[in-house]
């Protein structure tokens, strides 16, 4: 009787020349899986771990200089500034997510459109920077490195008080009372409306480092809050997320002391 070889669903005589072809190529493939090593998946960073005040390793650079990173739920704010004189240019806030190993921000500049994705290496921050101009200068590609910066937090004090929009005629966030609670913030904020604002009531937060955070569930809307305090006035950060069909909102307002 025959002895056959099976391999890869085909018949080959044991003894024949197919057969030793195919006792190798099975040869072949079992040393492969067997030395084949197991791939350690690397967990997820936190998008807490990205959270902070960074500095550029470089004092020289013409660049970013400096990144504020906040969380928002799933998300990052991220608040840069560029090298400019006499003091940097203040780029504003985006919003971003972080996916697995990294996060991805985006500034549309209206000459420049800015994508950003950040990473954490050693408990540096690696910064890499794509612009793409839309006038004739070239694409630039940008790679920095940030530390935490020392900076001590900010005074809960210093951002209670009474607060109004400095735009008049804005169609968001109109005035803000804010109290320190302890560690907390409580927030009282009304919107505008007519013939009178509407009152969103009041709503508690934690203060993180250099910002306040608060959250306000309206139903049809939910509503997430930043509070930072900046030379002597209140910028606001509101994302609300709406459960019908309308598009999230990001708004970015700047009040000052009533």
């Amino acid at each position: 009787m025959t002895n056959l070889l099976i391999l890869g669903g085909q018949a080959f005589p044991a003894g024949g020349m197919l057969g030793k072809i195919a006792a190798a190529g099975a040869a072949i493939l079992m040393s492969g899986i067997l030395l084949q090593a197991p791939v350690k998946a690397q967990p997820p960073l936190r998008v807490a771990d990205f959270v902070g005040d960074w500095k550029n390793d470089n004092p020289q650079t013409r660049g970013v200089t400096t990144l504020e990173v906040r969380q928002r739920g799933d998300a990052l704010a991220v608040h840069a500034w560029g090298a400019c004189s006499p003091k940097d240019c203040d780029w504003g806030v985006s919003t971003g997510l972080a996916e697995h190993r990294s996060a991805n921000i985006e500034w549309d500049q209206g000459f420049v459109l800015r994508k950003m994705s950040l990473f954490i290496e050693e408990g540096r921050l690696r910064m890499a920077l794509d612009s793409v101009y839309r006038d004739k200068r070239p694409p630039q590609h940008e790679v920095e490195y940030f530390r935490r910066a020392a900076e001590p937090p900010m005074p809960l004090a210093d951002m209670a008080g009474d607060w109004r929009n400095d735009n008049a005629q804005t169609r968001g966030v109109t005035k803000l009372e804010v109290r320190q609670r302890g560690d907390a913030v409580e927030v009282h904020a009304w919107g505008a409306c007519s013939p009178q604002d509407c009152d969103w009531g009041v709503a508690k937060g934690l203060a993180e480092h250099r910002s306040a955070n608060i959250e306000w569930d309206q139903g049809f809307v939910l509503r997430k809050m930043s509070l930072f305090i900046e030379e002597g006035r209140l910028r606001m950060v509101l994302d609300s997320v709406y459960r019908d069909k309308r598009p999230p909102q990001h708004e970015v307002e700047s009040f000052g002391r009533r």
